[in-house]
């Protein structure tokens, strides 16, 4: 049975993928005058580890119909040995990830044998603007030529096609990038369908990424827990309590579902 991948390189470069195309360095910038490139102010109030923290998704916005995904690569000794670069085309945007000032990731998956949908939510929040905006300048270039996936990596091939978009999910949000790579994964002559959607908002220094793994044609959508994701970041940025009121619950079984 082809269940849901874990550790393999396409589907955990593309949970992680959304995270580096906003990751930016911390190297000095040639530009003094206190204004970041595009004319936006380069003093940056930066969010500290509970903030970034609070501001992910909560397991009560996902519902009873998800459990939180325990398979975490950080625990594992030899995920940074592993080739996380099997993206295709996708893959030219570097995965630094370690570079922001605070950062935070929670991981949920469908509370059935195949574990699917998988959502992931993350936030991080960056010490320079200029280096968030370049990132995102990088991605829309990795972007433009990128339209198809055809890899296989650990026994599974992917064949995947890909969209963009910009549709921002919220007026606050100063940037948006969606991605969709839609198509099929093939394993011991077993074929099913792959849905791959992720979401990067930037609101001013801070970003929050988001992304959704479904076997099944097409795949669920990812929008509503990108809006609630914002709102969340929204309220921990105005000081306020983020709400825990369940987004989407369309994990089979869920209370999402009726009959």
């Amino acid at each position: 049975m082809l269940a849901r991948p874990r550790r393999s390189a396409p589907v955990a470069g593309a949970l992680l993928l959304a995270a580096a195309l906003t990751a930016c360095g911390s190297g000095d910038s040639d530009d003094d005058s206190g204004t970041a490139g595009n004319g936006i102010p380069s003093e940056v109030v930066v969010l500290d580890q509970a903030q970034v923290d609070e501001a992910v998704l909560s397991p009560q916005n996902l519902g009873p119909g998800f459990t939180v995904d325990d398979d975490d690569p950080n625990d594992d000794p030899e995920a940074e040995d592993e080739d996380s670069t099997g993206l295709g085309c996708l893959a030219a945007v570097d995965d630094d990830l370690d570079q922001s000032a605070a950062k935070a990731e929670a991981s949920y998956v469908a509370a059935t044998e195949l574990e699917t949908p998988a959502i992931s939510s993350g936030v991080s929040s960056y010490d320079s603007l200029d280096d968030v905006t370049e990132r995102f300048e990088r991605l829309r270039a990795a972007l433009a030529d990128c339209e198809q996936i055809d890899v296989t990596e650990d026994g599974a091939t992917f064949t995947l096609e890909v969209e963009h978009d910009e549709e921002t999910s919220a007026e606050e949000v100063d940037e948006q990038l969606n991605i969709s790579a839609i198509g099929s994964a093939s394993a011991e002559g077993l074929e099913l369908p792959v849905a791959i959607r992720l979401s990067a908002a930037r609101i001013d220094n801070d970003v929050v990424f988001l992304s959704r793994f479904d076997l099944g044609a097409d795949g669920g959508e990812l929008e509503p827990y990108t809006a609630a994701a914002i709102g969340r970041l929204l309220a921990v940025l105005d000081g306020t309590t983020p709400s825990d009121e369940t987004v989407v619950d369309d994990a089979p079984g869920g209370a999402g579902e009726t009959a």
